[in-house]
């Protein structure tokens, strides 16, 4: 009873989850994000959270620092935070959710990386992680949406007209966060999986 608690604790201490390094007091992370980074994510209300990411040539060029923060409150009031970075030349993204193990149980993470045509979008599904987790633990398990330099080219080709091109914009990635509550189903075969 007491270890459940902890992990659902208003006083517990969580990680920023635009990975600044700081933790900070979950009562207090609301304090945190609008005092630190007003300006460094993108934010929204509703069901998802569509980006569009302006892609420059040094983005594929050696270990280059990319990632995109993002924070979208769905209609019920519930916050999921996105992510999406270039790590060892993978591009990275995963989405967590404002609470603990307990509520991210009940999630599912969808990532789409759009195309002009639907026939080349890249579709995820996968797990929702809690607040408490960090991408040093997020990455290695290895349940988060990953693409290779070559499928990003290969979407920015297509994602860019002929007018873009003339204007000399390199390129741009269409990224669109959702999740959805898992049915009963699913719930159940996690819990299974876990006893």
């Amino acid at each position: 009873k007491l270890e459940e608690h902890e992990t659902e604790c208003d006083f517990r201490t969580v990680p920023c989850p635009f990975s600044c390094g700081r933790d900070t007091m979950f009562k207090k992370l609301h304090h945190h994000l609008k005092e630190s980074h007003r300006s460094t994510h993108f934010k929204g209300k509703g069901e998802s959270l569509s980006i569009t990411w302006i892609l420059k040539e040094s983005h594929f060029s050696g270990n280059s620092k990319i990632f995109v923060n993002g924070v979208w409150e769905n209609m019920d009031g519930q916050r999921f935070y996105c992510h999406l970075e270039k790590l060892d030349g993978k591009w990275i993204s995963w989405i967590c959710v404002e609470g603990g193990e307990t509520a991210s149980r009940k999630w599912k993470s969808k990532i789409k990386i759009k195309s002009k045509n639907d026939d080349s979008n890249i579709d995820f599904e996968g797990k929702v992680f809690s607040i408490d987790c960090t991408k040093t633990e997020i990455v290695p398990i290895g349940e988060c949406f990953t693409m290779t330099d070559e499928e990003v080219r290969n979407l920015k080709n297509l994602n860019t007209s002929d007018e873009d091109k003339l204007s000399g914009l390199w390129g741009k990635l269409f990224i669109e966060f959702s999740v959805e509550i898992k049915t009963l189903e699913e719930v159940t075969q996690k819990i299974l999986e876990s006893v």
